[in-house]
């Protein structure tokens, strides 16, 4: 791959394409926080991006009129690869890290040794600087590098936002989960309930329709995708179906069949319960 040039002193047009985005406190001209973001873009990054060909980028090298803000964080969206220096705790440099983490992005993390970064991210590989130390800028150039080469490479990229939405989406995913395992246990009693009625049907003379008479149980099996109000007004129906259907049953059904008809009932009225009260509750 071809070497990317210097970015001291360089302003890069709205044109540039792959784009590695350097976030880290700059400061005024010939400050120690410039001279720092300066030797880290030149003794540290470039190095490590050479084998990617990307161009690194910092906010004062955008030459685009506009908003700066705005610019910056078009930069943390669309650039392939965002590098933060945690270095001094700055608070734009959080700020713009959390938008990037929120979008799952590739992100490499430095800090100059010495300095810890802070709980939120205190888990994620942060790799440490010396700058004043020679000897040790080749193994920090080398752990950029393969870090970069894994960042650009992982199919999830992790980082505490990320995982936060996927355990949310899991658990949300979980709960949908439970509540159709909840409905197949209510329509597997009902169905249960309907045979045993339908075993007396012709030797006991009354008069009902077949359970749920216009209420498809297969229909039940698909509430699951409507709104929770929808699904918990239906359950009221169901309730009100089933308790119904028991009083019948209690006046034709033999003793023996009555006791297995009533453990049928009171499983359906405990799932209903539970069903009614957990789609209420997500409303």
């Amino acid at each position: 791959m071809k070497r990317a040039k210097s970015t001291k002193a360089r302003t890069i047009g709205p044109e540039a394409s792959e784009t590695c985005f350097f976030i880290s406190p700059i400061g005024d001209e010939n400050s120690n926080q410039r001279k720092r973001s300066d030797n880290l873009i030149e003794h540290v990054i470039e190095v490590a991006l050479q084998d990617f060909d990307l161009t690194c980028v910092r906010a004062d090298h955008i030459a685009a009129v506009g908003m700066i803000s705005q610019q910056i964080l078009e930069k943390i969206i669309t650039s392939a690869l965002v590098i933060a220096d945690l270095t001094d705790f700055n608070a734009n440099v959080y700020y713009e890290l959390a938008v990037r983490h929120a979008l799952n992005l590739p992100c490499v993390l430095l800090i100059e040794e010495g300095q810890l970064p802070p709980f939120d991210i205190k888990d994620m590989r942060v790799i440490s600087y010396n700058l004043q130390d020679i000897s040790k800028l080749k193994p920090v150039q080398n752990a950029v590098r393969t870090t970069i080469d894994h960042s650009l490479n992982a199919e999830i990229s992790d980082n505490p936002i990320s995982l936060a939405f996927r355990l949310n989406e899991i658990s949300h995913r979980r709960s949908a989960d439970d509540k159709g395992n909840q409905l197949q246990t209510i329509a597997s009693h009902l169905r249960q309930m309907n045979a045993v009625l339908s075993h007396v049907r012709d030797v006991v003379d009354f008069q009902s329709e077949s359970m749920f008479g216009e209420m498809n149980i297969d229909e039940l099996l698909r509430q699951s995708n409507m709104s929770p109000i929808e699904v918990a007004s239906q359950l009221d129906l169901i309730d009100s179906e089933v308790i119904r259907i028991r009083s019948i049953a209690r006046v034709h059904l033999p003793k023996e069949l009555q006791d297995t008809f009533d453990r049928r009932y009171h499983s359906i009225v405990r799932s209903l319960k539970l069903l009614k009260e957990e789609f209420r509750i997500n409303d």
